[in-house]
């Protein structure tokens, strides 16, 4: 714990967290116990070195918290407590980047055709719905296009607008969410009971314009989590 500048508590962790299996040694008087090699304060050295907290991570990156956690939960991103892997977000930007084509010459994939990933993240992709876009990005389903020779954010890579809007169309149907006042009666709950789900994070949700205006909507796909995961 002193090599590693963390509190004895948490060594437990890191060491699970980490994947390490460690020898062991019996003492004097026969307790067995855990014996941590130079080799296995380097590993986890590294590893710490790797988990940065979720507001760096969504400075570094320009992936929101909410984003982020979404990405974790659909296992595209690896997270240690409350601090996110580096390395693996900075995997899922490369995995993005590798489907990228070289179509910013193109006439139909001018400026007035792509839009940098924060800003359709912003706008046009609810929060539920974060891991299956990226996955269509990888996938080629959604054409992207890298800004950047290395990408190490999201704003180095932007999307066709067309591209996005008939992915929404066909993959979003407007069945697919409700309000919170629907959400908190299909759950059972009082209304004020689900915002305090939403505060401590144990249910996510998304915005939705409905012309002009805008309103806080829970998926359907995030209503069945919960009841499986959590009110079970």
């Amino acid at each position: 714990a002193t090599e590693l500048g963390v509190r004895v508590e948490r060594i437990p962790n890191l060491l699970s967290s980490c994947n390490l299996k460690l020898a062991e040694r019996l003492t004097k008087t026969g307790r067995r116990m855990l014996v941590v090699g130079e080799g296995d304060v380097q590993f986890v050295t590294r590893h710490l070195k790797d988990q940065i907290a979720a507001r760096v991570a969504q400075r570094r990156y320009g992936l929101s918290r909410a984003r982020l956690e979404q990405l974790w939960r659909a296992s595209m991103v690896s997270r240690c407590d409350d601090r996110y892997q580096a390395s693996s977000i900075e995997s899922l930007l490369r995995k993005v980047a590798s489907s990228a084509s070289d179509q910013l010459a193109s006439p139909e994939f001018s400026d007035d055709g792509m839009a940098l990933l924060p800003h359709l993240l912003r706008v046009a992709i609810p929060q539920d719905r974060t891991a299956e876009f990226l996955g269509a990005l990888i996938d080629g389903v959604i054409r992207v296009t890298s800004l950047r020779s290395t990408v190490r954010s999201a704003a180095d890579l932007a999307a066709s607008r067309s591209d996005v809007a008939a992915w929404l169309a066909k993959r979003m149907p407007a069945d697919d969410f409700l309000l919170i006042p629907q959400a908190a009666q299909q759950l059972g709950i009082k209304q004020e009971v689900l915002y305090h789900l939403v505060r401590v994070g144990l249910l996510v949700t998304s915005t939705r314009r409905f012309g002009r205006r805008s309103a806080r909507v829970v998926g359907l796909v995030e209503i069945e989590r919960f009841q499986r995961e959590v009110a079970s």
